[in-house]
C-alpha cells in the first residue's frame, strides 16, 4: 500500500465494505469496530526497568449494529442460545482501482446486545462481541500456528 499522495482521492469508508456474519450479507449494518491487543508480561528484578517480556496475552474485541430487522434475524438464525454460539465475521473492503482488503473476525460470540431509537432514526440493534482471532487482511498478530486451543481452526 502507498503512502504517496492520493491522486484520485478515494479511501476506503463504510460503504466500501461488503459485511459478512456467518455467512450472510447483511446491508442494513450502520457500524462495526473491532481491536485486538497483546499485553506482555513483565519480568522484573532488583532494577526500576524491565528486564525481559514474555509473548503476552492476546485478546479481541468489538461491536456492530444492525437494523433491529436485520439484528432480529442473526438472533433467528443462531437461534436459543445465541450468546453461547460462534460465529465469523468477514469484512471485504473494496473500491474501484484499489486493493480488495479482507479481515476476518473468527470464533465470535455476542456478549451483549443493546437496542436502541431515537427520533425518526432506524430502530437499531447494537451487538458487542468476543472475538477469538482477528486476522488483519490475512495477517495473524501473534503468528502461532494451529489451533492452540482457541476454537478456531486457523
Amino acid at each position: 500500500m502507498s503512502t504517496n499522495p492520493l491522486i484520485n482521492g478515494i479511501v476506503y469508508d463504510h460503504s466500501s465494505i461488503e459485511i459478512n456474519i456467518k455467512g450472510v450479507r447483511y446491508l442494513q449494518c450502520s457500524e462495526i469496530n473491532y481491536k485486538h491487543s497483546l499485553e506482555p508480561g513483565k519480568l522484573r528484578g532488583a532494577a526500576a526497568k524491565v528486564l525481559s517480556t514474555t509473548r503476552g496475552e492476546y485478546s479481541a474485541e468489538g461491536d456492530f449494529s444492525l437494523s433491529k430487522q436485520d439484528g432480529q434475524q442473526l438472533i433467528s438464525d443462531l437461534g436459543n442460545g445465541y450468546m453461547s454460539k460462534s460465529f465469523p465475521i468477514v469484512l471485504n473492503y473494496s473500491e474501484a482501482g484499489m486493493d480488495m482488503i479482507t479481515d476476518r473476525l473468527q470464533g465470535c460470540r455476542i456478549t451483549a446486545v443493546d437496542a436502541a431509537s431515537s427520533g425518526t432514526d432506524a430502530t437499531m440493534l447494537k451487538f458487542t462481541i468476543h472475538v477469538m482471532n482477528l486476522l488483519l487482511n490475512g495477517i495473524d498478530a501473534t503468528g502461532e500456528p494451529g489451533n492452540l486451543g482457541t476454537g478456531v481452526k486457523l
